[in-house]
């Protein structure tokens, strides 16, 4: 086997982060030297908290480190730094959280990303289809100080191969999601991950099949008087994926760990909106394509069996 693949992982640490992180740990040609937490979804303490519970039992299923999950008590944008400046041009960073500490990590060193070797980051609402509010996702400061500094990389080290990030968006997750059936011919077997993620799981799968159910059976039956359930129903829908399994991060780890598993993607100039009134954190992308740089890849497709592949991986 040749030299592992060396990735840090910076995460909100919600049950997506979890399964995509598990993902990646069932690799055994990845070397995940790190995994740095963010305020998001959830809290950084609480998060911090996940992250060492979820590893520590996972540890007997897939990790083949011993001993137990260190945390170390130092600021994420420090720690990135210092990583990625030990070993130039070797780590690829799978963000698929806030992008708070990348933008830090940047200001602390403004050539941070052509240090390094890869960077995949999970958000992003092409279609203004928001997540945290009408049209964005979190942070919107964070990802405009990281999508220029990509833009500044672009400009002076264009590359051959195509720009440094990879960016796959919250509708492309959504567009993909796997149906409750396909989910649960995956999770037909008890092995000690897939008991692991299907308990993660269990919580945001009863609330989105029970969800599906109700929209199922009251479509065109709902009365005028009961539009607020309507809009209470589909504003539930569009945050949770209730019309199948979506694991947004997965996504992303999918994409770090092989491209070939994208089926479409576009490179395009991707700007931050940070002045509007309703607009703030929109992406704002350059459909005039008349840019002469580019700064992001934007995965557009991914190939439903690697994700397939991927999940079998995880649930040996």
């Amino acid at each position: 086997m040749g030299s592992k693949r060396a990735f840090v992982i910076d995460s909100d640490f919600g049950i997506d982060d979890a399964c995509a992180i598990l993902a990646m740990a069932a690799h055994d040609d990845v070397d995940i030297r790190a995994i740095t937490v963010v305020d998001g979804n959830v809290p950084c303490e609480v998060g911090l908290a996940n992250a060492r519970q979820v590893l520590l039992r996972f540890h007997d299923a897939h990790l083949q480190q011993e001993g137990d999950v260190q945390i170390r008590p130092e600021p994420a944008a420090s720690a990135l730094v210092d990583i990625v400046t030990a070993e130039p041009n070797t780590v690829t960073i799978l963000a698929i959280g806030p992008l708070t500490n990348i933008a830090l990590a940047i200001c602390l060193r403004p050539d941070f990303l052509s240090l390094l070797k890869g960077f995949v980051i999970m958000g992003g609402c092409l279609g203004a289809r928001g997540n945290s509010n009408r049209v964005a996702e979190f942070d919107p400061e964070a990802a405009h100080v990281v999508f220029e500094a990509a833009a500044r990389l672009s400009t002076e080290s264009p590359s051959s191969a195509g720009p440094l990030v990879t960016l796959v968006p919250w509708e492309t997750t959504v567009d993909h999601a796997l149906t409750w059936d396909e989910y649960d011919a995956l999770m037909d077997r008890e092995t000690p991950a897939s008991v692991l993620v299907k308990n993660m799981v269990h919580f945001y799968g009863s609330r989105s099949r029970s969800l599906l159910l109700k929209m199922l059976t009251n479509e065109r039956t709902v009365p005028v008087s009961a539009a607020a359930t309507v809009v209470a129903h589909a504003r539930q829908a569009h945050q949770t994926g209730s019309h199948g399994f979506v694991m947004c991060d997965l996504y992303a780890a999918l994409v770090a760990l092989d491209a070939r598993a994208i089926e479409q993607y576009q490179d395009w100039d991707v700007k931050i909106e940070l002045g509007g009134t309703l607009s703030r954190g929109l992406v704002a992308l350059n459909w005039m394509f008349d840019e002469p740089h580019v700064n992001a890849r934007v995965v557009l497709a991914v190939k439903k069996d690697a994700l397939f592949r991927l999940l079998r991986k995880l649930l040996l």
